[in-house]
């Protein structure tokens, strides 16, 4: 499973991550720190998820979603601190898969982004290619290894 993370706190960034390394292991992570770096990024990995905090500063979080949607229905997690409903409902408007609201537990992320795969749904979603399709449950916790993306 590939997972891309987009936003600048890495506080967030280590929380999903470890959220997502509880229950798939074998997460290859990949963060980047700007809007325009991560969407280069799901271009060009092709991720399994996306993770967007909106804490960039080079593009809005409307015109990010739009911009992705643009090119990609990877499955879309917006996790946001302060979002309030109209945030909220504009991520998903445009096409966000789901708004999680931070902080939250780390089971409640991992279940979030399993639903957002289409896991937990009596018939899958096929985006393209299989998404989640390996779930294997581990127990143990293991070092979050991440690839930066930086952009200048």
């Amino acid at each position: 499973m590939k997972v891309v993370f987009i936003g600048v706190d890495p506080q967030t960034a280590e929380m999903a991550l470890l959220s997502l390394r509880l229950r798939w292991p074998d997460a290859t992570p990949l963060v980047a720190t700007t809007a325009a770096a991560g969407l280069e990024l799901v271009e060009q990995v092709l991720p399994d998820v996306v993770l967007l905090h909106p804490s960039f500063s080079d593009l809005s979080l409307s015109k990010a979603i739009k911009e992705l949607r643009g090119f990609s229905d990877v499955p879309l997690l917006v996790l946001g601190h302060q979002g309030g409903e109209m945030e909220v409902f504009t991520a998903l408007e445009l096409g966000a898969d789901d708004y999680v609201r931070l902080p939250c537990e780390l089971t409640e992320m991992m279940a979030r982004v399993w639903l957002s795969c289409g896991v937990l749904r009596s018939k899958p979603i096929t985006r393209g290619r299989s998404l989640c399709a390996a779930v294997s449950c581990s127990s143990t916790l293991l070092p979050t290894r991440c690839t930066w993306v930086v952009s200048r």
